[in-house]
């Protein structure tokens, strides 16, 4: 009877045993799972930041990218402006220079006209023999002063 006693109390504490283990296997598929509730808290939370964070470098990026095209814009506009008031000062020194050079060659023509005519004037009145304009007549040679 001992044995029966034996048997039926190692079969009580192998009843407890299994109750006990499967408490734990319970207890620790209970774990797990909250374990793996955490990782994907903690993994939604990640992808969210990296989502925020990608967002916040995609505004970035373009912010720049808008602030560049901007200044290539401005740049253009200052280099169109900046051309156009080379090509017109250009213009207005080609039209200055051109009309002194007109007016340098009126002048010249004039000059050379009033030359040309005092010119002729003068061959006219050498010409004709005017004795205003005949050369002048070597003075008078004066005594010596030993024949005085």
């Amino acid at each position: 009877m001992r044995r029966a006693c034996k048997w039926h109390r190692s079969q009580g504490s192998s009843q407890e045993l299994v109750e006990a283990t499967a408490r734990l296997s319970d207890e620790v598929k209970r774990l797990a799972d909250r374990i793996s509730e955490e990782t994907q808290a903690v993994i939604s939370r990640f992808a969210e930041q990296l989502e925020g964070s990608r967002a916040e470098w995609t505004d970035a990026i373009n912010d720049g990218k808008a602030r560049f095209a901007t200044e290539v814009e401005q740049t253009r506009q200052a280099t169109a402006l900046l051309k156009s008031d080379a090509e017109l000062a250009l213009q207005q020194a080609l039209t200055t220079s051109t009309q002194s050079v007109a007016d340098l060659k009126l002048e010249t023509q004039e000059t050379l006209r009033l030359a040309t005519s005092a010119a002729t004037q003068v061959v006219a009145d050498l010409k004709v023999g005017n004795p205003r304009d005949a050369p002048l007549k070597p003075p008078p040679p004066q005594p010596k002063p030993w024949q005085r």
